[in-house]
């Protein structure tokens, strides 16, 4: 029994030194210029191998080191691995509507733990196994050949476990910072905080009285995202009389200043305008304190169903780069949080100030639906604008953090992701006459872009925008 405990201690000494060890190669690798998820496969990979080797020499004390031998335990300890990872993911999807993602993976690993031990002490690591009786024979060109070939396939199965968790961790990882936090509820002082901000924004006051709890609220990245990508959604909800809010995270700004950041914030005006039936129609403009920040309002002066909000936060840029070093991105303050600067003005946000701002303005519209940005990869944001995606993630993280500020709601709080640059590869569904809707309310906003407008689109010719005005492509997110 005391022979035991020192093994398994050993064993778990080699653990978390694996563990330290994956974090400095995750380190160095980042300093290098890989991304995270190159970095992680990096680490998973060679962290596999050390651990590989330092339980079966250190632990276990099995110094057989024949290709035969290594073989037979590598592919072994390698289905072991894909074991260890199905059931984590199945845990995950039994358990998730019961406990917080961090227990549930506290439990994987306890149980991973245990059995783990118990397989490579009894079976994989030990000298009563079929393997040392292999060993002990000299094997021939074709037993040489084998062996060499389940090597070879263990190290493959390794490299593929470690590609398939580096794809899932790439659709995944926003998962990490969506899910609730691992207390029941929300602490009163945190609640008192929202209900503070959701009533000094005084949004509700702004829009129409008939808009609670009939109010489609859209959390998109630039001022054209609505009718590229969630049109004819939008335009059949403002026919329908429903109230729609919209918010602008970002300026779209590109990197070009306040007066170009104008002209697209007046080109979505005049669009929502044609949507309501009077591209011409008087708006008017001012500004509400929502998280001690000035947000830009503007709403048509004779319908208040309709309220666009911009915070002109700074474009990331496709890749995420931003243009500017105080600029950054959205993605990057997903990625390292700091603080994210407004286009014009010394305020910033930092993650958590944004996701209160936007729980805020959903308590303040209290909607019966939230559109945003697609956020996984697996469900068509590979290869979309990091705005987008970010914005995606921003939005789903507080509306989860919503639902545990209201527990009392009766239904799940609906969530529609939106699919963005990404549609242009999937196939046409729009008939005709979406189509040429799509188009002519998106040539409305154009002509006050002058990045799109100098091109042959706005004069009749054809453009990459002509594959978004055939397309919408989304898919419901229940928030319980």
């Amino acid at each position: 029994m005391k022979r035991i405990s020192k093994r398994f201690r050993n064993y778990l000494v080699v653990g978390v030194s694996v563990f330290l060890f994956e974090l400095l190669v995750i380190w160095l690798c980042q300093r290098a210029g890989l991304s995270a998820v190159r970095a992680v496969a990096v680490a998973y990979v060679s962290g596999t191998l050390l651990s590989f080797f330092l339980q079966k020499l250190v632990t276990f004390r099995d110094k057989r080191m024949h290709h035969k031998v290594v073989g037979v335990q590598l592919l072994a300890t390698t289905l072991l691995v894909l074991f260890n990872f199905g059931f984590t993911l199945l845990a995950t999807a039994v358990l998730e509507n019961l406990l917080p993602a961090v227990v549930i993976r506290t439990f994987a690993l306890g149980a991973t733990t245990i059995w783990n031990f118990y397989l490579y002490k009894t079976r994989i690591f030990s000298p009563d196994t079929p393997a040392d009786a292999h060993e002990a024979k000299a094997p021939g060109i074709t037993s040489a050949k084998r062996s060499s070939f389940l090597y070879l396939v263990g190290v493959v199965l390794v490299l593929s476990s470690t590609l398939a968790g580096a794809q899932l961790s790439n659709s995944q990882m926003w998962h990490k910072n969506l899910r609730q936090p691992t207390s029941v509820g929300m602490s009163a002082r945190e609640r008192g905080k929202i209900d503070k901000l959701a009533k000094e924004s005084n949004i509700a006051s702004r829009v129409d009285t008939s808009c609670v709890q009939n109010t489609v609220l859209q959390v998109i990245a630039h001022q054209d995202d609505d009718l590229l990508f969630m049109n004819p959604h939008t335009l059949t909800d403002l026919q329908q009389g429903t109230c729609v809010v919209t918010v602008y995270m970002t300026a779209g700004d590109i990197g070009r200043g306040e007066a170009y950041v104008e002209g697209r914030e007046l080109g979505a005006q005049v669009a929502y305008g044609s949507m309501l039936g009077n591209q011409t129609m008087p708006w008017s403009h001012s500004t509400l304190t929502l998280n001690g920040r000035q947000l830009h309002i503007a709403q048509p002066e004779a319908n208040k169903k309709v309220l666009l909000m911009f915070l002109r936060l700074h474009d990331g840029g496709v890749n995420g780069l931003g243009f500017s070093d105080r600029a950054k991105s959205l993605e990057h303050l997903l990625k390292h949080d700091g603080a994210m600067a407004v286009v014009g003005s010394e305020a910033s946000y930092s993650r958590a100030q944004l996701v209160r701002t936007l729980m805020a303005t959903i308590e303040a519209t209290q909607p019966r639906r939230i559109r945003t940005h697609e956020v996984s990869p697996a469900h068509g944001s590979q290869g979309d604008h990091s705005d987008h995606t970010a914005v995606g993630r921003l939005t789903v993280r507080a509306a989860k953090q919503y639902r545990m500020y209201r527990p009392e709601l009766g239904k799940p709080l609906e969530v529609q992701l939106y699919v963005g640059y990404p549609i242009r590869s999937k196939q046409p569904n729009l008939s005709a006459s979406d189509q040429d809707m799509k188009r002519s309310l998106f040539l409305t906003y154009a002509i006050y872009d002058d990045v799109i407008c100098p091109m042959s689109y706005c004069n009749g010719g054809t453009d990459s925008y002509e594959d978004y005005h055939s397309r919408l492509y989304s898919r419901q997110l229940p928030i319980r």
